[in-house]
């Protein structure tokens, strides 16, 4: 007696898909075929739905993952400031060009990316990142993650600091995707020399992990000893990460860009934020919870400091590009040299009391406060269109007065070197326009 197996093969239901119409699928129960047996194509099905009607597909909830760097347009701007006895200070220090900067070589227009140097004593190790590896790591069903992985670790420095222990969340990811989504960033500087000894280790159980469908958390591509911190400078930038899950759904271009871009200020405004400094707050720096931005685009050079400051580490700018000095050599210099700001001074400008009488701490900002995507017709491409702060002008001050009417434009920097012809060694600089206050850069979407 003849009977009929009907087998069906879907692309969204495969092991593994080499690419469109090229794939893999394992059936569930075997199907022997005989001698004298017929196997046939009984039909196809081609699915150009969203291909026909210009539109994305996005078949299930998808976790997105960003990462990036802050900066600050080192411009003529905010190189000084005159505190509350009218005494002119210096905000922005460079400590490894001193003797070779004038003021009017201290603008020079370049990008300096908020990064942080160790400040320990005392052998120790840094842990930059980890990666995920799943249980099953071919599967185009199966998922993993979903969940938080904690870690805990001693800090370098201060000398008695408690343990700290931090959380990471993972995103529910389909198995085969495992690789796209490592590494994992995190910025760990503590004691000891090896992975998982008492000073650093993985609190996330066994059980926990298998429960997740998760194999391994794998520090170990990504710990470096750092010997001897207090005789040595180790910069590293630091680096700013989020995720949203994007919503399944069928979307033209522009209905996704617009998905992501209020997505992205739902992130900017989560958390509290105010402007208030408390009765005990004229500490180095003042003590606050609530800052005036708690998103991962934009902070604030206190907020900041505190941050690094808990980490064991001291906040720093570096160049991006340039930074020549005429009479040492004319090779490139990017990334050699730093500056800090004067926190000490920042901070002495904080005044307690009521109304007339309250007076804040000096802070800027580091970042961008403007971040949106844009869809281009013309190139067919998804782009974003604002990663920047902008250089705010048209200053209307008055005698007693502080007016700035907050219109984003550019500022020309007139810097140049001083005395001419110059003593040897010196600082080159350029003039040019700033074109931003600060902004960020991605390294991870």
């Amino acid at each position: 007696m003849s009977s009929t197996t009907v087998v069906q093969l879907r692309q969204q239901e495969a092991d593994i898909v080499d690419r469109n119409g090229i794939y893999k699928c394992s059936l569930q129960n075997p199907v022997q075929i005989e001698k004298g047996d017929v196997v046939q194509v009984k039909s196809v099905f081609l699915d150009t739905t969203a291909e026909g009607a210009g539109v994305i597909e996005i078949e299930e909830d998808t976790d997105c993952d960003i990462e990036c760097l802050l900066y600050i347009t080192n411009f003529k701007k905010d190189q000084v400031f005159t505190d509350k006895n009218g005494v002119s200070k210096n905000l922005r220090v460079y400590s490894n060009d001193s003797g070779l900067r004038s003021i009017d070589e201290q603008g020079d227009n370049q990008k300096y990316f908020l990064a942080e140097v160790e400040t320990g004593a005392g052998d120790g190790f840094r842990v930059t990142g980890f990666n995920v590896v799943p249980v099953n790591q071919t599967s185009q069903t199966k998922r993993f993650g979903g969940c938080d992985i904690q870690y805990s670790y001693q800090p370098l420095t201060p000398a008695g600091a408690s343990r700290v222990t931090e959380t990471v969340h993972i995103p529910s990811y389909r198995d085969f995707t495992w690789q796209v989504h490592n590494p994992y960033s995190i910025n760990v500087v503590c004691k000891a020399t090896a992975q998982d000894t008492a000073d650093f280790r993985l609190e996330s159980t066994q059980g926990y992990l298998a429960d997740n469908n998760i194999e391994e958390i794998d520090f170990s591509p990504f710990t470096n000893p750092i010997p001897n911190p207090s005789a040595n400078h180790y910069f590293t930038p630091q680096r700013f990460n989020f995720n949203f899950t994007l919503p399944r759904g069928t979307y033209t271009p522009a209905e996704l860009t617009q998905t992501i871009n209020d997505l992205v200020v739902n992130i900017q405004k989560d958390g509290f934020v105010n402007n208030a400094y408390g009765s005990t707050s004229a500490t180095n720096p003042p003590t606050k919870t609530n800052w005036t931005s708690m998103s991962p685009f934009l902070t604030s050079v206190l907020q900041n400091y505190k941050d690094t400051e808990a980490r064991g580490t001291a906040q720093v700018f570096v160049n991006a590009v340039t930074g020549q000095i005429s009479g040492v050599d004319s090779s490139e210099r990017s990334g050699t040299h730093f500056m800090i700001y004067n926190i000490t001074d920042m901070v002495a400008e904080y005044t307690a009391g009521g109304a007339g009488v309250y007076k804040p701490p000096v802070d800027r900002w580091i970042g961008s406060n403007q971040v949106a995507m844009g869809y281009d017709e013309a190139e067919n491409k998804m782009k974003w269109d604002a990663m920047h702060f902008p250089v705010y002008v048209n200053d209307s001050s008055s005698a007693g007065t502080v007016v700035n009417d907050a219109v984003a434009g550019m500022e020309w920097n007139n810097a140049y070197t001083f005395p001419s012809p110059p003593t040897q060694p010196y600082f080159v600089v350029n003039s040019g326009v700033a074109l931003q206050y600060g902004g960020l850069a991605f390294t991870k979407l």
